[in-house]
């Protein structure tokens, strides 16, 4: 840089300028995995450190180009067919910087009207589509009858002789095996009334040899009548379940239990092998006359539920609970009732009958029957001394006892007690942080706004 006189030119001086370049140090991607559909197209952006850095040049590259292609100036990825790999962005200063981004590409149909929502059922129902290795996702909320029902005070709904019946979708001939994402939306309208049939719900029956997966999805409203087998979110099979909800009512007479099954009627799930967990049920539970009946869960074969809650009214036959009636070889953790749960025998506030471990978990609702009645637990059936039940809290006024009946008493048994004053439901279930307090002081569950 030179600078002069303007009335003598030789009076001038100068000075040396070097400007140096601010070194990039690292990069990051706004997403470190994701799933594109096939056909489908995203994004991926890059954040530079520090900030300013001189040179921002990015050169993206694909691991393998018949999954995924990608624009290796912008990083637009464009699914090709399914299959996973990695997205790797490099500085071309320096190439030794690096960030990566797992894909994964998938058929992904997404369903925006209840219109879409009936062809896809359909193609599981009538055209055997399993949806194997595909995600089905629910883009805005949607009701399958709209003013063709009334919600009452205490949250029964009654439906108009107009409504359409929901089929559940998967049955035991044609199972739905993908993965269905609510994206947390809410399907209200839910109506099946078919009392003589089994495997009914929103899903009816998964298969046991695959694992169907249903996340973020809320039904509310619903009136659901079936047979044995019925539950809110799903019939039975093999499934994880995860931040789901159910309001409204779901009835199941049992007009002959030998020849019928009269039973496995739950909130979410009626027969559970799998996993339920960050679930919540709202509906009536009307099953007088049916055993394995629960808010959460009637009978969890195999697996486990955790982070579940219930508010709706229980009421069966025999091994019904709060959470789940019949609670199998594994675990249950981290839930809570608060509701009444009415059953003739076998029934607790929490669980009917127990052959598991059960830790950290609460009930306020009151619990009524004829025998084998328990604040907690109705039957504790535990039969090997490595399974632990602990940390289980009732109110004095649920039950006479926490543990209505001994079957057998091979478990070990921790902190199981009733209370006249019970400490912050928080305090006993939520060690992961799965629960909040909304603006009411309720305790919901952290999707649950």
């Amino acid at each position: 840089i030179t600078i002069e006189s303007t009335e003598d030119e030789s009076i001038k001086d100068t000075c040396t300028v070097t400007v140096k370049e601010i070194e990039l140090t690292g990069i990051s991607l706004n997403k470190e995995e994701t799933t594109i559909g096939i056909g489908k197209t995203e994004m991926l952006t890059v954040t530079y450190t520090p900030s300013n850095a001189t040179y921002k040049e990015i050169k993206w590259m694909v691991e393998d180009s018949t999954i995924a292609t990608v624009d290796e100036n912008t990083g637009l990825i464009t699914g090709v067919k399914a299959g996973e790999m990695t997205v790797t962005a490099t500085s071309v200063k320096y190439p030794n910087i690096k960030a990566e981004c797992k894909i994964k590409i998938m058929d992904i149909l997404e369903i925006s009207s209840v219109e879409e929502l009936k062809e896809f059922r359909d193609n599981v129902n009538k055209n055997g589509k399993t949806y194997e290795g595909a995600k089905v996702i629910l883009t805005k909320d949607l009701d399958l009858n709209p003013g063709k029902y009334t919600v009452g005070e205490d949250g029964t709904v009654t439906y108009d002789e107009s409504a359409e019946q929901w089929e559940a979708i998967s049955t035991e001939n044609n199972y739905f095996k993908g993965d269905f994402d609510g994206k947390g939306h809410t399907i209200r309208g839910v109506y099946i009334n078919k009392p003589d049939e089994k495997y009914q719900g929103f899903f009816g029956a998964f298969d046991y040899a695959s694992t169907a997966h249903i996340s973020n999805l809320v039904l509310k409203d619903v009136y659901i009548y079936g047979a044995n087998y019925t539950g809110g979110i799903a019939g039975c099979g093999n499934a994880i379940i995860e931040k789901c909800g159910v309001t409204g009512n779901i009835k199941c007479t049992a007009t002959n239990l030998n020849t019928n099954g009269g039973g496995y009627i739950g909130g979410i799930i009626g027969v559970l092998r799998g996993t339920v967990k960050n679930c919540y049920n709202g509906a009536t539970i009307s099953a007088t006359g049916n055993y394995d009946v629960g808010g959460i869960a009637g009978e969890v074969s195999s697996g486990y539920i955790s982070n579940c809650y219930n508010y709706g009214k229980v009421n069966g036959y025999i091994n019904v609970g709060g959470i789940s009636g019949d609670m199998g070889s594994h675990s249950i953790n981290n839930c809570y009732n608060v509701a009444n749960i009415k059953a003739t025998k076998t029934v607790g506030g929490v669980v009917g009958v127990l052959y598991s471990s059960m830790n950290n978990m609460y009930n306020s609702g009151k619990v009524e029957g004829n025998e084998r009645i328990g604040g907690i637990i109705g039957s504790y059936a535990v039969q090997q001394s490595g399974k632990i039940v602990e940390n289980c809290y009732c109110t004095e006024e649920s039950a006479t006892d926490t543990i209505g009946v001994f079957s057998w008493s091979e478990g070990t048994r921790k902190n199981i007690e009733k209370l006249s004053t019970l400490p912050s439901i928080l305090d006993i279930i939520n060690g992961d942080n799965a629960f909040k307090l909304d603006n009411d002081g309720k305790i919901i569950l952290n999707f649950d706004n």
